[in-house]
């Protein structure tokens, strides 16, 4: 949960980043945006592989090494 606190957190400061009309603000804003996307993608592969590491073990790979 303090992730996703986390996130939320950021992108209300980038919102609030990007209402001030200015280049460098504009800048900051996506700046942090592109953080948080690069950070939410990480946690979601990281999930996937660890998912997939437990249906390998038990048997049924979601993914064949052959599709790989």
């Amino acid at each position: 949960m303090n992730f996703y606190c986390f996130c939320i957190e950021q992108l209300d400061l980038a919102a609030k980043q990007f209402r001030v009309i200015s280049p460098s603000y504009g800048r900051f804003s996506l700046l942090i945006t592109d953080n948080i996307v690069e950070l939410m993608m990480h946690k979601h592969c990281h999930v996937a592989f660890l998912m997939h590491e437990f249906w390998e073990k038990v048997g049924k790979p979601k993914y064949s090494p052959s599709s790989m």
